[in-house]
């Protein structure tokens, strides 16, 4: 991978990584709603922040778009899933299970295989 490429990617992770707390800000606004209702200082508090994690997302991919193949950009966000297993095992303190790690597997497997060959990037 050439070192372009390379900031490219990291560049998509780091937004990848913001899109993946749009995810985590909403399931912890969905537990503080059952636990605290729907007017709740934590709820709205939770939802607050998932909206601004993906407002910034949304403009950074935006950038990412008028720089990057749209092929390319996408294809990464699939790795998204790194960060929902993540999520769950330090913040939820939920299991994993091996269907979960091969289906992670298997969508890396696919982003690697149509990212390596491809010279346009």
């Amino acid at each position: 991978m050439k070192l372009n490429n390379l900031n490219n990617f990291l560049k998509i992770q780091f937004i990848v990584f913001i899109y993946s707390l749009v995810s985590l800000f909403s399931k912890i606004s969905s537990n503080f709603m059952g636990e605290y209702g729907f007017f709740s200082f934590q709820f709205i508090l939770s939802l607050s922040f998932m909206i601004l994690m993906l407002a910034i997302y949304a403009l950074l991919w935006q950038g990412i778009l008028k720089k990057n193949p749209l092929s390319f950009a996408y294809i990464n966000k699939g790795t998204q899933l790194i960060w929902s297993i993540f999520w769950t095992l330090i913040v939820f303190k939920e299991g994993i299970t091996i269907f979960n790690i091969l289906g992670t597997i298997i969508v890396l497997a696919g982003i690697y295989m149509v990212n390596k060959n491809d010279e346009t990037y």
